[in-house]
C-alpha cells in the first residue's frame, strides 16, 4: 500500500479523530513525516481558512461525509503569498468505526495564479474596450458638432457676401464666423 501511495502525485494525509496528522505522503518542502506526526492539521492551514476547514473535517469524521475544498497553507512562500491546495477528505473507517479522515491534497497554486492573471487580463481588456467606445463616441460627437459648425460658417459666409460693408449686422455675422 505504501508503494501505491508514494506513486500517487497528490499529498495524502491521514488524520485521527482529533485532527492530528498520523501520516503523510509527499510532505510540503520544509516538512517530513516524523516532524508532522502528531501535529494538529489545522496548524498547517492559513488562519483565515481554519474555521471552514475545521467544520468540513468535523463533518467528515462525525457524520461520515466527504468534502471537497480549497485552502491556503499556513506557511508563506518566499514571495509572501500562500500555496493553495485543492483537497478531498473522506472518513477513515476501521472495524465499522470512523477513526479519522484521509485527505488527498494537490498543490493548485499555479492554476490559481494563472486564473487570477487571466481574470486581470480580461478586466484590462474590458476596460480598454470601454475606453475605445468612449473615444468613438467622443469622435462621433465631435464630427457631428463639426458638421453643425460647417453649416454656421457656410451661412455666415453667404450672409457676409450679401451684406453691404456698412451694414449694422455685419459685425455680428463676422463675430459668429470667427467663433465657429
Amino acid at each position: 500500500l505504501r508503494a501505491v501511495l508514494d506513486a500517487v502525485p497528490d499529498q495524502i494525509i491521514v488524520l485521527d479523530r482529533d485532527l492530528r496528522v498520523q501520516s503523510v505522503t509527499h510532505p510540503a518542502p520544509g516538512f517530513d513525516t516524523p516532524t508532522l506526526r502528531g501535529t494538529p492539521a489545522l496548524d498547517l492551514v492559513h488562519p483565515d481558512d481554519r474555521p471552514r476547514v475545521l467544520e468540513l473535517l468535523r463533518a467528515v469524521i462525525d457524520e461520515g461525509r466527504t468534502a471537497q475544498y480549497e485552502l491556503r497553507a499556513a506557511s508563506p512562500l518566499p514571495d509572501g503569498s500562500h500555496a493553495v491546495w485543492a483537497s478531498r477528505a473522506a472518513p477513515l473507517v476501521r472495524d465499522g468505526v470512523r477513526t479519522g479522515a484521509v485527505v488527498s491534497s494537490r498543490d493548485v497554486t499555479e492554476r490559481v495564479i494563472a486564473e487570477r492573471e487571466r481574470l486581470e487580463a480580461v478586466e484590462h481588456l474590458e476596460r480598454a474596450r470601454r475606453l475605445e467606445s468612449i473615444g468613438l463616441l467622443a469622435g462621433g460627437i465631435a464630427h457631428d458638432f463639426n458638421n453643425l459648425l460647417a453649416g454656421v460658417l457656410g451661412n455666415a459666409a453667404l450672409a457676409l457676401a450679401d451684406l453691404p460693408a456698412d451694414s449694422p449686422v455685419r459685425e455680428r455675422v463676422e463675430q459668429s464666423a470667427r467663433a465657429a
